[in-house]
C-alpha cells in the first residue's frame, strides 16, 4: 500500500513538474534558466524575424545554459557563427553578441530593399 501512495505522488510531481516547463518560444522570460534554455529550443517553426533577435537578446543572459543553448540555435537556424562562447570575458562576449546583432540588422536591411 505504502508503495502505491510513494507511485502516485510520484506521478503527480512528474505531472506538475511537466506542467510549469514553458511550452513556447515565449518561455524565454521563465524565471529559471533551465526553463529559459527549453524555451530556447523551441524556436524551431517560427518567423524568422521574431526568433532570431530574441535568441540574440538571450545570447546576454545571466545563465551560460541559456547563452549556449541561444547560441547553438542561432547556428543552426542561420548556418551562421559569430564566434560567441559563454566562457570568453564579457568583452569578447560583447564583440560576438554586437556581431550577431549587425549581421541581422544588415539581414533586415537588405531584406527591406527587396519589397
Amino acid at each position: 500500500m505504502r508503495k502505491m501512495r510513494w507511485s502516485g505522488l510520484s506521478l503527480l510531481l512528474f505531472i506538475v513538474g511537466c506542467g510549469i516547463a514553458p511550452r513556447t518560444f515565449r518561455g524565454m522570460i521563465h524565471t529559471d534558466g533551465v526553463g529559459r534554455a527549453r524555451a530556447v529550443a523551441l524556436a524551431g517553426g517560427k518567423a524568422d524575424s521574431h526568433v532570431i533577435p530574441g535568441l540574440i537578446g538571450q545570447l546576454e543572459d545571466p545563465d551560460p545554459v541559456v547563452q549556449l543553448t541561444a547560441n547553438e540555435e542561432l547556428k543552426r537556424v542561420t548556418g551562421q557563427d559569430f564566434g560567441f562562447a559563454a566562457w570568453l570575458d564579457p568583452a569578447e562576449r560583447k564583440a560576438a553578441v554586437d556581431r550577431w546583432s549587425g549581421w541581422w540588422k544588415q539581414r533586415e536591411a537588405d531584406r527591406e530593399k527587396t519589397r
